[in-house]
């Protein structure tokens, strides 16, 4: 019997090219956008992380009142991992950059983005070495012997795979690292890394500092049995043992404890959700202008159903067999969706934002094609379901006697309800990509703090043989900068440990002179940039108050400092800050010579108040020697020229690499684009939510030119009648368009409706403009409003130009 009804279906869709073309590609456009979103939602937030039981990978943190998340000092760490009892192991981490000079196959110095872990680090994840016995614990230790531990990816690309690397000895960061393994191909950990150093062998002055931050953070695996509640309680019990034993550094502060693939996906999974739930609303849209094709197409088939009926078929056999065409219509366009949904998930990594976690992890799984299987079954039965009751409800002899060309009173009402569906749906969607769009604009006319226009930044290390002495690589920076300096077309270049709006931050402590240290719960923070004196000038930052940097704050001499607005209207409230004195950190006491204009480091439309408002610069010169080690590997030079800057770009390449070439330049960008790229995630879900509200919208002025259509072509005779009547054209004009806006109009408040329910979950997503902001409301429905217009004109106008003898003829 199945058979016999799939292929009567697929004669019946054969027959009709027309409506099983337009029925197929409407659904594939939905299953397809569905799949396609889906994909990203499953490799993203539901697939778990690619380690043994990763549930029970957690991650650690530092918390205090001011940060819910911070970094870890090393000394804490090591307290951690001796005092805690719901653990098997834990191992620290921090991201690093590393220059790998000469070797392989290429003798170029390359930039690698790596990690510098615990010994056990690997051992907590639970992946074994592709080859090699890893590390050493031992060695996790200052002056310890180097190792490294290198991807799948660079050993093939800079090694060619040579099966006898390990154990070799590699040039890292100007010394000689001892290759202890080779991670598996599909290794994955936060970002793509391609080496891994010890962390117990990284800047000893940072690690023995129980005050210092160096960006660490800790993942630990629990013991069996062991709940994160029970783990996350030791934590903060250990966490206030600890305060009360060094409260100068630790008081105020305890221990986050969080499951790791939450720690990574936090920040993607709420506009996730969100796409995955307006590319619903698009299938519904869809699967409701399919239902309403399958309702006029029923109307067309009443008697061919009421002669089945007269031959003994029951009403459950002539449901079934309305369902399996339903059934099949839905598998074709789920079968197409997949297609365009594959095509989508190729294109996935070039098309979405890089900060996307597991971006490279995105593809169609086993679990998708159940996804897509499931949609297109259940989207067959959903359209299917409605045209299929309906034919419960035949009038066997009614329908025999007008030859199935009447229809019911409550088939049109199905379609109106239909119709006014697919509107209100419409607009819900509208709503949100307005909402965005109007976001979107407001952000790109917000002064960032400098001025983006002919300037350009670009990251650089020094070269290996410099980065053995400190005193050394202060010079090679000086040298550095007159080298790019005198190129043609640069205006003004800096050096900064800082490029505004990138993903970095580093905060120092402070307090005013004449006060008491405060303890570390209460001490007021700034996200501090190390700057040469050139920079202000580099970035075209305003200089309020005061004087920037010269080249007299050199060390030795009394340290300075420059503060934004923020800090200076914050700290001294009625006062100039110019020549008030404050203490901090490294640089003991420092005189603040100057007041400059805050910049929006955290983003456009970033909340201050939830991250470092003030913001303190430093004089890159007076850095301690003994922490110059850092700055040589990964300080940032922002460039200035006269013209485009990209057009300068080869000889400050030129002159950055320096006469050994042996300097590698990376992460070059206008600082246009780094502002662009700091809006990327907000873009991003502003062109889906207008793509897809685009496509409800079609989708919904199809379906209500299909209902006023069939409502013209099952009112000819009505229409002929008023036309004999004396009814003029324009009348019979505005009854039908009427209609139309009738329908459109309740689809309209409805959508209103739920538009106020649901924007509201854009709201961390907005920037100047509320979740209920009524002009953006009132544009989208006027926009509706008059699509709804234009699909109502065409088949009111073809009633209009009914000749009432044809009409009346016919009937």
């Amino acid at each position: 019997m199945l058979r016999q009804d799939l292929r009567f279906a697929l004669r019946l869709l054969a027959k009709n090219p027309g409506f099983t073309a337009i029925a197929v590609l409407t659904l594939a456009l939905g299953i397809g956008a569905n799949t396609a979103i889906f994909s990203i939602v499953n490799s993203v937030l539901l697939a778990p992380l690619p380690y043994p039981q990763p549930d029970r990978l957690m991650v650690l943190h530092e918390s205090s009142h001011e940060f819910h998340q911070s970094s870890v000092s090393y000394p804490n760490f090591e307290d951690w991992r001796r005092l805690q009892r719901s653990f098997t192991a834990m191992a620290g981490f921090r991201s690093d950059d590393f220059i790998l000079s000469g070797g392989g196959h290429s003798q170029q110095p390359e930039h690698l983005r790596g990690e510098t872990v615990s010994a056990g680090f690997f051992q907590v994840l639970g992946v074994p070495l592709l080859n090699g016995p890893g590390f050493t614990p031992a060695e996790d230790r200052t002056h310890g012997a180097p190792q490294v531990v290198i991807s799948y990816g660079l050993w093939q690309r800079r090694f060619g795979g040579n099966p006898g690397l390990v154990g070799q000895a590699i040039p890292l960061n100007g010394q000689s690292d001892l290759v202890v393994g080779i991670l598996p191909r599909n290794f994955w950990f936060y970002d793509q890394a391609d080496a891994f150093t010890l962390l117990g062998q990284w800047m000893p002055l940072q690690l023995h500092d129980r005050g210092d931050h160096p960006g660490m953070r800790v993942v630990a695996r629990l013991k069996p049995g062991v709940t994160l509640a029970q783990a996350s309680a030791d934590m903060v019990n250990i966490g206030a043992q600890l305060a009360q034993e060094y409260p100068k550094d630790d008081a105020g502060r305890s221990v986050d404890t969080r499951p790791l693939k939450a720690a990574i996906v936090e920040d993607a999974q709420s506009a996730l959700w969100l796409l995955l739930g307006a590319v619903g609303l698009v299938l519904l849209i869809a699967c409701a202008n399919v239902a309403n094709l399958l309702l006029a197409r029923a109307t067309g088939r009443r008697r061919e159903l009421a002669v089945r009926a007269a031959l003994g078929a029951g009403r459950g056999r002539m449901l079934r067999q309305l369902l399996t065409e339903s059934l099949l219509l839905g598998l074709l366009g789920g079968g197409l969706g997949l297609a365009l949904a594959g095509a989508a998930v190729r294109a996935a990594p070039s098309l979405l934002p890089a900060t996307l976690p597991r971006l490279q992890q995105i593809h169609l799984s086993a679990a998708v094609l159940a996804f897509a299987l499931a949609v297109s079954l259940g989207s067959g039965i959903l359209f299917g379901l409605l045209p299929a009751w309906q034919s419960r409800r035949l009038d066997l002899q009614g329908a025999l006697k007008d030859g199935g060309r009447a229809s019911t009173g409550a088939s049109h009402r199905l379609q109106n309800l239909l119709a006014v569906a697919e509107m209100a749906l419409a607009l819900m969607l509208l709503a949100g990509a307005g909402l965005l769009m109007q976001s979107i604009f407001r952000l790109v006319r917000v002064q960032p703090g400098f001025d983006p226009a002919h300037a350009m930044t670009m990251q650089f290390a020094l070269s290996p043989s410099i980065l053995s002495n400190n005193q050394r690589i202060a010079t090679a920076l000086d040298t550095l900068l007159q080298r790019v300096a005198a190129v043609p077309g640069v205006t003004a270049v800096g050096e900064t440990s800082l490029v505004p709006l990138s993903d970095n931050e580093s905060d120092t402590g402070f307090w005013k002179a004449g006060t008491p240290e405060p303890p570390p719960n209460r001490m007021h923070s700034a996200l501090q940039f190390f700057v040469s004196p050139g920079y202000q000038q580099a970035i075209s930052m305003p200089l309020l108050r005061g004087r920037f940097f010269d080249a007299d704050d050199v060390r030795g001499h009394q340290s300075v400092a420059v503060v934004d607005t923020v800090l200076a209207r914050t700290e001294f409230p009625g006062q100039n800050a110019v020549g008030q004195q404050i203490n901090m950190g490294i640089f003991g006491g420092a005189k603040i010579i100057g007041v400059v204009g805050h910049v929006k480091h955290f983003g456009l439309g970033a909340d201050s108040t939830s991250k470092i408002r003030e913001q303190m610069y430093l004089a890159i010169d007076q850095v301690p020697l003994a922490y110059m080690t850092g700055a040589g590997q990964g300080v940032s030079l922002v460039v200035r020229t006269a013209g485009d800057p990209m057009t300068a770009l080869p000889a400050v390449r030129a002159a950055v690499a320096g006469a050994g070439n042996d300097q590698p330049v990376y992460g070059i960008r206008t600082l246009s684009q780094v502002i662009a790229a700091s809006l990327a995630g907000q873009r991003f879900m502003m062109i889906l939510l207008v793509s897809f509200a685009g496509l409800a919208v079609i989708l919904a002025g199809i379906g209500v030119y299909g209902v006023l259509a069939y409502a013209v072509s099952q009112r000819t005779q009505e229409v002929g009648v008023r036309m004999a009547l004396g009814a003029a054209p324009g009348r019979v004009l505005r009854m039908m368009l009427g209609h139309g806006l009738a329908l459109a109009g309740v689809g309209a408040v409805l959508g209103l409706a739920g538009a106020l329910l649901t924007t509201r979950f854009l709201a961390s997503d907005l920037y100047g403009v509320r979740p209920t902001d009524a002009p953006t409301l009132a544009a989208v429905t006027a926009l509706l409003l008059a699509l709804a217009a234009l699909a109502s004109y065409l088949p009111a106008r073809r009633a209009a130009r009914l000749d009432p003898t044809v009409a009346l003829r016919q009937e």
